[in-house]
């Protein structure tokens, strides 16, 4: 367990620190490797996993995203959903992701779907990490379906970020709204 936190931790600054995405994404698959001899990118959906290789195969999606496909990147990412039950810890940060990725691929109700979920498992079990960007997302989703609602999540996602205290996020999500969508807030 522990040489699999490693090499996560490793892979995530190989990634975020140095943009070498390939490297990274070799520690993730030799994370995998310590407790399951055969995985493979392609057999992934062949195994039960652990907690930990759960969050390991979620950043794997992630990866994959930037250099192979979104499509990969998801059906990996429906697989890590299917394989958590919705009262466990991990479950919205993969509603984040494939929130986000259903975003990408321009399939907004199911973003919006998903943030929606993941906004339920936050209130439901007062577990408040990560709720800005499921407000985030949800308020985009719902901006680019048309509907009028969009703003509520939206201040309720900036509102998050000063309660926390996280002032450079929220300007970022800010400047992104504005960038991005045109949103002025």
């Amino acid at each position: 367990l522990i040489e699999q936190y490693i090499l996560l931790i490793e892979s995530i600054i190989l990634n975020k620190k140095y943009n070498k995405i390939n490297e990274s994404l070799d520690k993730l698959v030799e994370a995998i490797k310590i407790t399951t001899d055969n995985f493979s990118i392609d057999n992934y959906n062949n195994f039960v996993y652990s907690s930990i290789e759960i969050r390991i195969l979620m950043n794997i999606a992630l990866l994959i995203s930037k250099f192979e496909s979104t499509e990969k990147s998801l059906e990996i990412m429906n697989f890590c959903m299917k394989s958590v039950k919705p009262n466990e810890e991990l479950y919205p940060k993969i509603c984040y992701y494939l929130s986000y990725t259903y975003h990408n691929l321009n399939i907004h109700k199911n973003a919006l779907k998903y943030s929606d979920l993941g906004i339920k498992y936050c209130m439901q079990y007062r577990n408040y990490n990560g709720l800005n960007l499921l407000y985030f997302r949800k308020a985009i989703a719902e901006y680019l379906l048309g509907y009028k609602s969009y703003i509520a999540p939206l201040k309720k996602c900036i509102y998050f970020c000063e309660v926390l205290e996280q002032y450079e996020m929220r300007d970022l999500l800010m400047s992104n709204c504005k960038k991005l969508y045109n949103i002025d807030i």
